[in-house]
């Protein structure tokens, strides 16, 4: 942008320097070539404006994107303040939304392989998986084993057994 406005600078020069140049000239032929060669700087500082208006607006848009990419930063990075690593099973991590920063949402799970990639993804059950509730991110397909259920009447009359489905073998 800044050799174009350069240019235009260095046309308007020559434009001047040639006008000033006018009133010498004797003959009709002298004025009609001035003219012409005036015409020319005038049409080259016409081009080297609009290349830097174009370059101009191009720098503009660019600067907008980043100011929208910086912002979604910002307010991820504040979003991610309310949420802290939680162990749902032994091996199952999750981030879980701390009670102190839910101000009247319900306390949830996101997902963290999501929240790596700065999306929020609010995992939802999915049932069970022997002795455990399960979990799965909408967003990418993650499943996630969650607490394990209480007692054995609850894991029975989830369908399942103990150690295997209620339903395996039948």
């Amino acid at each position: 942008m800044g050799m174009f406005i350069a240019n235009a600078f260095t046309g308007l020069k020559e434009a001047g320097t040639l006008l000033k140049g006018f009133s010498q000239l004797k003959t009709d032929a002298e004025v009609a070539q001035k003219t012409i060669e005036l015409n020319q700087i005038i049409a080259a500082v016409q081009n080297d404006l609009f290349e830097a208006q174009t370059a101009y607006s191009a720098a503009v848009g660019r600067i907008n994107e980043l100011e929208k990419e910086l912002m979604a930063i910002k307010d991820w990075s504040t979003e991610q303040q309310r949420y802290q690593l939680y162990e749902l099973a032994p091996g199952s991590f999750v981030y879980r939304l701390k009670a102190e920063m839910a101000h009247g949402e319900p306390i949830h799970n996101i997902c963290p392989q999501c929240y790596e990639q700065s999306i929020k993804s609010i995992l939802q059950f999915n049932g069970y998986e022997g002795a455990f509730h399960k979990y799965s991110c909408s967003c990418c397909q993650t499943m996630i084993l969650g607490e394990r259920l209480r007692s054995d009447v609850e894991v029975i009359s989830t369908g399942g057994t103990r150690f295997r489905r209620w339903t395996e073998g039948y």
